[in-house]
Order: C-alpha cells, then sequence, then structure tokens
C-alpha cells in the first residue's frame, strides 16, 4: 500500500510530537478507495466535496498474540478505543445483505459489476457506519480523549450504491480510462492467460465488456460519493460536539479493487490525509495542505503517529527505530491465482517488481509514466537503475533472512508456492493429524484454539457451550470433515 504523499511520521515529528492531553484522535477508512478517485488528487470534487475540504487543512501523506497491538496501547496511555464497521443482521433479520448482486456470484463481494443497491438507502452498510460513528460522537460526554475507527464497507464491492447517488454520477465525472503498452497482456483473458481471467462476474483479471465496465466505475464512483456524505456528516457531528479543534484526523484507503492484491498504482496507491486540530497550530512548522512528495508513508505508520499523538512511545520502545526509510517494501502471496505473487520496492518515483511465480521483472519511472504503461526493465538505459533496484530487493531478503527460497548466491529465486503467514504471525504448536483443537473462552477477549489429541475437533461458544459440530482429521484423511452434527 502506498499512499499518495508525505509520511504521517514525519508530519507528526514537524507538529514536534505534540501529545495534547485531551485530543481525540478519528480514524476513518474506506475499503478499495483508490488514489486518484477523490478530488484533491485530481478527480472531479463534485463526488468527495466533504474529503475534499479536509484534504485543504490537512497533510498528505503518501490485532492477539502480536507484541504490540494498537489499540492496547492507546487504552494503556488513558484513550477510550472504539471501533466501527460492521453491518449486523440486526437490521434486517432474516433478509440477505448481498442481494443487490447474489444471481451474479453467490454473493458479490468479489464481483466487478455493478447494481443499484436493492434495499432502502438508510440499510445500506455505508449508513450504517455514519449513522453508529455519528452516534458515538453524539453520547460522547468524556472526560478521556477516545481513539475512534470508522471503517467503511465501500467502495469495496459489490459496487452496490443506492439509486439516488448512482442518478447523480455522470460519465463526464468519471477519470478518463488508461489502455497502453503490452506487459500487462497476459492478464487479458487469451487462451493460455492465467485461469480466471474473463468476463466471469468473478474474475480476477481480464478484459471486460466496455458498457458493463463503465457501468460498474459509475457504481463504484457513486458508493464513493455516498460515503463522503457520511464523512461530512461525522465531521459536521465533531464541530457540533466542540471536538473538531481538539481532534487529529486521519483518512485513508488499504488498497483498490478491482482487483486488490496488485502492485501496480491502480491498487497498492491510495489516499491519506492527516489532519492536526487547531489546538496544536502554534507549534506546528509547516503549513497546511503542505506535501511532502519526497517521503513516503504506508498503513503501518498509523500506529506510530497515534502513539506519538497520545505520548504512548515510551509503552512500545521498539516503535519508530528510525532512521526513516529510503522506499517502500510491498509484498503479496498468491491469491485468486499463483501467478499473484510478487514483492515490490518505491520511492515514489521509481518502481520495481519482482514476479516471484514467473519469475520476471517490471521497472516504472513514476514521475514521466505515472500509469505505468512501459515496462523498462528490458529498457538498456534503465539497466543501470533495473540493477539498483534489483540489488536493494536482494540485500532486504538477505538482510531479514528469508533463506535460499528467496535468494542463493546472491539471486533471486523463483517461487511457485505461496507464503500463507509472514514471519510474525503468531502460531502456536503445529497440529498433527489426529489432534483434537477446542475452541473455548480465554478468559480475556478472543477465543482460541487448544491442541488435544483424541482425533476431534470440538468447536466451543466462548461460554464453552458447544456450538455442535464435531470435525476429524486422520492420517490417511488429513483435511477436516465433518463428522457429525451433535
Amino acid at each position: 500500500m502506498r499512499p499518495v504523499g508525505p509520511s504521517l511520521r514525519t508530519i507528526a515529528a514537524s507538529l514536534v510530537l505534540m501529545a495534547c492531553a485531551m485530543c481525540t484522535i478519528l480514524f476513518l477508512m474506506a475499503d478499495q478507495l483508490r488514489w486518484d478517485a477523490v478530488g484533491y488528487a485530481g478527480q472531479s470534487g463534485i463526488l468527495t466535496p466533504n474529503i475534499d475540504a479536509l484534504a485543504r487543512l490537512w497533510q498528505r501523506g503518501t490485532p492477539d498474540s502480536y507484541p504490540v497491538e494498537f489499540p492496547r496501547i492507546l487504552a494503556q496511555a488513558g484513550y477510550r478505543t472504539a471501533a466501527i464497521g460492521k453491518w449486523f443482521q440486526q437490521q434486517m433479520p432474516g433478509k440477505d445483505p448481498q442481494a443487490t448482486l447474489d444471481f451474479l456470484d453467490g454473493n458479490g463481494w468479489n464481483s466487478w459489476i455493478g447494481r443499484p443497491y436493492v434495499y432502502a438507502d438508510d440499510l445500506h452498510p455505508t449508513a450504517w457506519v455514519g449513522r453508529q460513528a455519528v452516534s458515538f460522537l453524539e453520547q460522547n460526554n468524556a472526560t478521556t480523549p477516545f481513539f475512534l475507527k470508522v471503517s467503511f464497507h465501500r467502495p469495496h464491492s459489490p459496487y452496490d450504491p443506492p439509486a439516488s447517488y448512482l442518478a447523480k454520477v455522470t460519465r463526464d465525472m468519471l477519470p478518463a480510462s488508461r489502455t497502453g503498452g503490452n506487459w500487462d497482456s497476459v492478464f487479458r483473458g487469451t487462451p493460455g492467460d492465467p485461469p480466471g481471467c474473463g468476463a466471469t462476474p468473478d474474475a480476477w483479471c481480464g478484459a471486460m465488456p466496455a458498457n458493463e465496465t463503465l457501468n460498474s466505475r459509475l457504481c463504484y464512483y457513486a458508493n464513493i460519493m455516498f460515503i463522503d456524505e457520511y464523512i461530512g456528516r461525522i465531521v459536521d457531528t465533531l464541530k457540533q460536539k466542540n471536538l473538531f479543534n481538539h481532534t487529529y484526523i486521519i483518512f485513508t484507503g488499504d488498497h483498490y479493487h478491482w482487483r486488490k492484491g496488485y502492485p501496480f498504482e491502480f491498487s497498492a496507491h491510495v489516499p491519506m490525509f492527516l489532519r492536526w486540530p487547531e489546538v496544536v497550530d502554534s507549534v506546528v512548522n509547516i503549513s497546511r495542505g503542505t506535501v511532502i512528495p519526497q517521503l513516503m508513508s504506508e498503513l503501518r505508520d498509523v500506529a506510530h503517529t497515534a502513539f506519538d499523538v497520545a505520548n504512548a512511545t515510551h509503552l512500545v520502545p521498539s516503535v519508530n527505530p528510525g532512521p526513516w526509510r529510503r522506499f517502500l517494501d510491498l509484498e503479496h502471496s498468491t491469491v485468486y491465482n499463483e501467478t499473484v505473487h510478487w514483492n515490490a520496492l518505491t520511492d515514489g518515483e521509481m518502481k520495481y517488481v519482482f514476479r516471484a511465480f514467473f519469475p520476471d521483472e517490471l521497472l516504472f519511472n513514476l514521475t514521466a509514466d505515472p500509469w505505468e504503461m512501459n515496462n523498462l526493465a528490458d529498457d538498456a538505459s534503465y539497466h543501470k537503475e533495473l540493477m539498483l533496484w534489483r540489488e536493494r530487493l536482494i540485500e532486504q531478503f538477505e538482510r531479514e533472512g528469508r533463506g535460499p527460497a528467496f535468494v542463493q548466491n546472491h539471486t533471486l529465486m523463483q517461487r511457485t508456492q505461496g507464503m500463507t503467514y509472514g514471519p510474525n504471525y503468531p502460531q502456536g504448536p503445529p497440529i498433527a493429524p489426529g489432534d483434537e483443537i477446542v475452541m473455548q473462552s480465554n478468559g480475556a477477549s478472543h477465543d482460541t484454539w487448544l491442541n488435544h489429541s483424541s482425533g476431534q475437533i470440538e468447536l466451543m461458544a466462548t461460554n464453552g457451550s458447544a456450538l455442535g459440530l464435531c470435525f476429524a482429521s486422520t492420517d490417511s484423511r488429513p483435511e477436516i470433515q465433518l463428522l457429525a452434527q451433535l
């Protein structure tokens, strides 16, 4: 994930690490929001006036068993923490929340096709998340600061905006479609291309029908317009509660769809803003709206910045070791298809991609070619640049101790198998065929898996009651299989 603009960590430094005793933190996030879909980045401001208004005031920035957990650290620093981002069945008991696009692929979660939302506007996930955030702020009368994360489901598919918002978005409001180059021709869905490419609703790549693609884009941007309206309502509530001038606000996305998982700008480049509150204006030595393009930021910087604001860095001495990064490293393992398996490095001006499955290399000059139309890896005039970035990736793998699967004899290795978990993922003892695993309350926050040895897996609820399903694995049938409903 590569945000547009400077690092949040550098912004915090520019604020003289100003820990405001009663300043709150609002973290706004939209799932699969691409960087150029907001007005401040060049898109029509008609679609995102509230986000754009904040952008004029903001600095723009390019979970249990983990050693450091973001909300727990803030709680230890005296913050009340809350997260909003799920649409509960209680809103429509017995109804199918995915009914808008179920007729296409069963649930529409990964479909690229768009249709107007089939239920009332106020039942849309965007409306639910927005209302819950407003309600939290309206009911907040605590004397302690809070950290509130508001995570909108959309514009992630299904592309299902309310019909009233879809009617407001016209073709002339959309950014131009771009095609060109030939490095991506393998993903067009022609014979011999990776499986899964084509015009099916759940395809992960392919050249799609023009009319349906246009409709999908209209639906995508209509969902963004709907999100923007609720962000405006949230900001209005902050002002009504006299919290706006005491609130740090961070806004970002995680990646773009369709499809996530790529190292390219349309997927990995997202918007990121930071607005500092007026109460610290006197100690800020940069102007609002400042862009520092030579510094790169990413989602991992959000926690660091919040720790600075909350005066909580002493609780996590291993965080923020410095110095600041020279470039971002990006990595993705197999999903959708075995070929979506790569590592990449970028400093915002150049981008190097090693596609581990093929294996091959891509090199883009983002300054001259921001839409990545031309792969320069075979361009003789860029040979030294290619060697520089390849060496940087090799050195990183060696420094991290990735082992011979990644580098041998100072050479990048082809990897046709993905890696399910990163090196920092918490893992317990390995589970052998025949082991029994019981999911039960650990007396703290979440359910846990416990190893036993009788050959069955029984799922337990957090109160210790059986959920009524019994599974087992054996040496001859190592996969988990349903044995009985208890």
